[in-house]
């Protein structure tokens, strides 16, 4: 190391001139900064090629993805999902007289390399198809079955609907005017019932059933009058006349109901 100061040459790793006394810290400072410079020049050269080599490795994978770069196969074949066939190389001699300067080929003839395609047969997948059920398979759904729990249901409804209001712990023209309500319910039940009786039986049926109803209605009439007479026009009266027109009438909706099958 030379000594600025003095020009004479010290020993290597000395803080001050051993002749002069002058110190080399300037160039300490000046090889620590070289340093620095070269390590942050040698890191960015390792960062430069980690992203070069990322680069390449993305835009690989790209082309392979894409089917960009060929690829060595052993089938050939159209392109769009057609029927591909395995294609080999033979190594046939060149026939007779192929070459005019060697006759009948000669001992010069040379071989030719020749690509054949062998056809291969590809399975062809049939579609999967469920098979129609047969007539007997096929689920009936009888109109008929369908009206009559209709029917059952509106019936259990106007159950409910009684249990709920007509209530025998309420005032006498509470009561009179829910059994009156309860009784209307029943009566257009019947009516409905009665009315899709009449599309689906036979006329002859249907007849007979007609001259049941009559004097059912006669019957209805008559027990309805004798309840009332036994409150002699008493507060209850319309009470004792609606409960008896409930009894009969949720009898006859039940039982012409059980007429449809």
């Amino acid at each position: 190391m030379r000594c600025k100061h003095c020009g004479r040459n010290n020993p290597l790793n000395v803080k001050r001139c051993i002749y002069c006394g002058a110190p080399f810290i300037e160039d300490d400072i000046r090889n620590k900064n070289r340093d620095i410079k070269q390590r942050q020049t040698e890191s960015v050269i390792v960062v430069s090629i980690i992203i070069l080599v990322l680069v390449l490795v993305i835009i690989a994978g790209t082309y392979i993805y894409n089917g960009n770069i060929p690829h060595k196969s052993g089938f050939s074949g159209g392109g769009g999902g057609g029927t591909t066939s395995p294609a080999i190389s033979v190594v046939a001699p060149e026939p007779p007289g192929a070459d005019n300067n060697v006759p009948n080929g000669g001992d010069n003839a040379q071989d030719s390399v020749v690509e054949v395609v062998i056809p291969t047969a590809v399975p062809t997948l049939t579609p999967r198809t469920t098979p129609s059920p047969t007539p007997d398979q096929v689920p009936i759904y009888d109109e008929r079955i369908a009206r009559k729990e209709s029917f059952l249901d509106k019936a259990d409804e106007i159950k409910m609907y009684a249990e709920k209001y007509l209530d025998m712990n309420k005032s006498q023209s509470e009561i009179n005017i829910e059994s009156s309500n309860v009784y209307e319910m029943w009566d257009a039940l019947l009516n409905e019932v009665y009315q899709y009786l009449k599309t689906i039986l036979p006329s002859a049926e249907f007849e007979r059933l007609k001259d049941d109803e009559l004097e059912w209605i006669a019957e209805k009439e008559k027990a309805i009058e004798e309840a009332g007479a036994a409150w002699e026009g008493g507060s209850g009266e319309p009470m004792a006349r609606n409960l008896t027109a409930i009894r009969y009438t949720q009898e006859r909706c039940y039982y012409l109901i059980s007429l449809i099958d």
